[in-house]
């Protein structure tokens, strides 16, 4: 029997100006998306002084562990 392939679903990160919030051991964590022009739209996740590509990539700076950001993070608002 084969693997059926694993299908990659596509997410777009939220306007510019979004901010989002996460609670994670106790702790809440923000991040905003900001307008960065040499990143995939033109958009990043700054989140402690630095700039992710993805929620994902945010959510593990967080963690540090493999973990899906955009069940992690909220919308605030």
């Amino acid at each position: 029997m084969q693997k059926k392939p694993r299908t990659k679903i596509e997410r777009h990160l939220p306007p510019v100006g979004t901010t989002l919030v996460a609670n994670y051991k106790k702790t809440q964590y923000k991040a905003k998306i900001v307008e960065k022009q040499d990143f995939p739209e033109h958009k990043a996740v700054s989140f402690d002084n630095s700039l992710y590509k993805t929620m994902t990539a945010a959510a593990v700076a967080v963690t540090k562990h493999s973990i899906n950001g955009w069940d992690f993070w909220k919308i605030k608002g």
